[in-house]
C-alpha cells in the first residue's frame, strides 16, 4: 500500500479503537492491525473491491476479548464482497476470527 493509503488506515483504525473504547469501555485496551500476507480469509492478495463506483478497500474489525484487543484486517475483493452481502454470519466470519487470533498470538510471542 501508499505511505497515503498507509496513514489514512492507520487514521481509520485509531478512530474506530476510540468509538470501540466508548462502546465497550475496559474491554477493549489495546488495537492491533493484522499486516500479514494475504486475506485473513482465504489468503489471497489484499485488492481493492468496487463500492460505489469508487476503489475500496474492506477494512473491518472484532475484539478478541480474551485479550481485550481490537483486530482491525484488511479484505481481498473476493471476500470482501461475500462480508458486505451477508444478511447473517457466514463459516468465512469464523475463518477470518480463527486465522487474525492465531497471528495476534503469535505477534505476541516476537
Amino acid at each position: 500500500m501508499s505511505n497515503k493509503v498507509d496513514k489514512e488506515l492507520a487514521e481509520l483504525l485509531e478512530m474506530t479503537f476510540r468509538q470501540a473504547q466508548m462502546q465497550f469501555g475496559g474491554a477493549v485496551r489495546s488495537r492491533w492491525m493484522h499486516d500479514g500476507d494475504g486475506c485473513p480469509g482465504c489468503g489471497s492478495k489484499i485488492n481493492f473491491t468496487k463500492y460505489k463506483k469508487k476503489n475500496c478497500l474492506s477494512l473491518n474489525a472484532f475484539i478478541y476479548r480474551e485479550h481485550g484487543v481490537l483486530i482491525a484486517y484488511l479484505l481481498c475483493s473476493k471476500c470482501a464482497n461475500q462480508v458486505i452481502g451477508a444478511k447473517s454470519e457466514l463459516p468465512l466470519h469464523g475463518e477470518i476470527e480463527k486465522t487474525l487470533k492465531a497471528a495476534f498470538v503469535k505477534h505476541l510471542g516476537h
